[in-house]
This record gives structure tokens, C-alpha cells and sequence, in this order.
């Protein structure tokens, strides 16, 4: 993949988990579901390959039903990934650039596992 690829498939993935923080208004601590996107409704948020090895990135795909697309949003701000019971939705490395990569990682309290609807 080309740098410019890379760069715009990031773009592309950020774009898609800001467009759905929206939706969750009014789910916060509900049931386990989908985080689908606003951009189109047929694509939510999925564990690349359902793999719940931290570090595993977190990308935009076509909805399927299955556990790599299952999350749930919890009261602290964490969203928990059910491929791992302990696993959240982390920014890599705590990284605030525009791009920076999104993946699961070990529930830690950290501010990279918070997120909030604005």
C-alpha cells in the first residue's frame, strides 16, 4: 500500500469513528451492538479479522453481525470491544496527530481509551 494509500485509508477509518461517536447518544452502559456510521449505515466500526491480540487495529467495515463489530460504550468513556472482554478502544501510543491509528488494547484508565459524543 502507498503512502498515500495509507494516509487517506487512515483519514478515511478517523473520518468514520467521528461520524458515529453521534450515534451513541442515549446508549451509553446499553447492551452490546453495532457502532455504524452516519456516512453510511452499512459500515461500523470492526477488530481487523475479529483478532482480540492488543494492538490489533480497529478499521471502518461493512456490517456482518459478528463480535469484531460488537461494542459497548461504557459511563467512563471507555468503548469495550467484544472480542476481548478487557479490551478497549485505544488511540496507539496516545497519539492526538490527525491519522494516528486506532486499535484495541488492555482496558488502563488511560485518556487514549476515552472518548465522548460533543
Amino acid at each position: 500500500m502507498s503512502t498515500k494509500t495509507t494516509r487517506t485509508a487512515r483519514r478515511g477509518m478517523m473520518f468514520g469513528i467521528v461520524a458515529v461517536c453521534a450515534s451513541w447518544a442515549g446508549h451509553v452502559g446499553a447492551q452490546q451492538g453495532e457502532i455504524r456510521s452516519a456516512v453510511a449505515a452499512y459500515i461500523c466500526l470492526d477488530v481487523e479479522n475479529g483478532d482480540p491480540t492488543p494492538g490489533t487495529l480497529v478499521r471502518i467495515w461493512g456490517c456482518n453481525g459478528f463480535p469484531a463489530q460488537k461494542w459497548t460504550v461504557a459511563e467512563n468513556g471507555e468503548i469495550r470491544s467484544a472480542v476481548g472482554p478487557s479490551m478497549c478502544l485505544d488511540v496507539a501510543n496516545g497519539n492526538p496527530t490527525p491519522g494516528a491509528q486506532v486499535r484495541i488494547w488492555r482496558c488502563n484508565g488511560f485518556p487514549a481509551q476515552k472518548w465522548s459524543r460533543q
